[in-house]
């Protein structure tokens, strides 16, 4: 049986890598960042580990998990990061 992981990074590094569903044309999907970001909110509310932001709530960014997955893509070469689904912006109807 898989540990839990001990830190925001590491979660965030387990979820990074998971793969969600396989479309069509044969890529592995991964979750959004977003979802990635309201899983990571959900598990740690309140940092709970020593330092400075102890005991105060998590500030991670979109930008931070993007961070994270280009180090884990960088430093080890036989993971393989699945495709994220694009952000979809809200437009204005024009009239």
């Amino acid at each position: 049986m898989p540990r839990k992981p001990k830190t925001i990074k590491q979660y965030a590094i387990t979820l990074l890598l998971r793969c969600v569903e396989v479309d069509a044309d044969g890529r592995n999907i991964g979750y959004s960042y977003m979802q990635i970001l309201s899983r990571i909110r959900k598990r740690f509310p309140i940092i709970t580990y020593g330092g400075p932001y102890k005991g105060k709530p998590i500030q991670m960014t979109v930008k931070d998990l993007q961070k994270i997955a280009v180090h884990v893509n960088q430093d080890d070469p036989a993971a393989r990061l699945p495709v994220r689904l694009r952000h979809k912006k809200h437009r204005k109807k024009r009239v």
